[in-house]
């Protein structure tokens, strides 16, 4: 999954409050995940979006920081469900619209000079 963000802050850049959107695309294939049909069925597919996110970041030295962030967002995702988990036929292809929480961090970050 790839999920870049651009971000602009409310008062000086890396302190404090900021806004965000970020768009996203992953590909995926799971299977034997112990969450209902996860574990009795193979998902393999793409998925692709963005949202929109609200963070803080915290200054706690010249090299060290901390920021959390949460994203709220869009995705479509395009699907193949297979029988069994490790192989079988394609049962159905399927598509989803999500809309929901994309993104959730927190971040400890150490500055390079």
């Amino acid at each position: 999954m790839v999920q870049p963000e651009l971000r602009t802050w409310l008062c000086e850049p890396f302190t404090g409050h900021f806004f965000g959107m970020h768009p996203m695309y992953g590909e995926f294939n799971v299977s034997n995940i112990n969450a209902g049909a996860l574990k009795e069925h193979r998902y393999e597919g793409h998925l692709i979006g963005g949202g929109f996110s609200y963070g803080y970041h915290w200054y706690l030295s010249p090299r060290w920081s901390l920021e959390a962030t949460v994203g709220f967002g869009y995705l479509y995702i395009d699907y193949d469900r297979f029988e069994c988990a490790r192989c079988g036929e394609l049962e159905k292809s399927k598509h989803r619209h999500y809309v929901g929480p994309t993104r959730a961090a927190i971040n400890l970050i150490y500055v390079m000079k």
